[in-house]
């Protein structure tokens, strides 16, 4: 339940898994409208794949070369992370500092992903010998700083959704989505044929998903 609403909504007092969002409460609009939603912010993204002859329906999209790294991605990560930041972490942030919470936790998820300035390194095979070049090193904080805001901005989205729903599962499933499709490949459109048409379903994507975010995340609206 919506956290704003905790005392008009609940009729007793939650356990510990409902506080953390495991509620069967609309449990069918919390996970298809969200997804819903995800799905409209990237419509540019999937008019481009299109175009490019990646078809998002088939499965081997979805699929990294090794099925480790696709479950971790698709599975282990979405359920443990929002568990972490959006289940326990955000309802005591929350009432700490109220929806200021909504900014502080997706702080904490994106530092928590700095580890990747390291394993960038190793890659590298330059952290090991301390022998880092400099182009290496402003290409990889490039990188993480890049990483690091794309996961903040995608906190945020997530913290919304859990503070809208109170499900944990409407983050689960934007989560699931949002690493299997990516982040938007823009820097690819001007090279894209049909550009203007996707750039015209960029925009109409995230002017529709400005217009049905509280709709779509509205789950006491009865």
């Amino acid at each position: 339940m919506n956290y704003d609403l905790y005392e008009t909504k609940a009729s007793s007092c939650p356990t510990f898994l409902e506080m953390i969002g495991f509620s069967s409460y609309q449990i069918i609009a919390a996970t298809l409208q969200p997804l819903l939603l995800s799905i409209i912010l990237f419509l540019g993204p999937i008019v481009q794949y299109t175009i490019e002859g990646r078809n998002i329906l088939n499965p081997s999209f979805w699929m990294d070369k090794d099925v480790i790294l696709t479950v971790r991605a698709l599975v282990i990560a979405p359920i443990t992370e929002e568990i972490v930041y959006r289940g326990c972490m955000f309802p005591l942030l929350y009432s700490a500092f109220g929806t200021t919470a909504i900014l502080l936790c997706p702080l904490l998820f994106g530092l928590a992903h700095l580890h990747h300035f390291f394993e960038w390194f190793k890659d590298e095979d330059n952290f090991l010998t301390f022998k880092i070049a400099m182009t290496t090193l402003k290409r990889t904080v490039l990188e993480v700083c890049i990483h690091t805001c794309i996961t903040f901005i995608f906190g945020i989205y997530s913290t919304f959704l859990f503070w809208r729903t109170s499900n944990i599962i409407s983050p689960i499933v934007c989560h699931v989505f949002c690493n299997g499709i990516g982040p938007p490949p823009i820097h690819r459109i001007s090279s894209t044929r049909g550009s203007s048409c996707i750039i015209y379903a960029y925009i109409i994507g995230l002017v529709m998903f400005i217009l049905l975010l509280l709709p779509l995340t509205n789950m006491y609206n009865t």
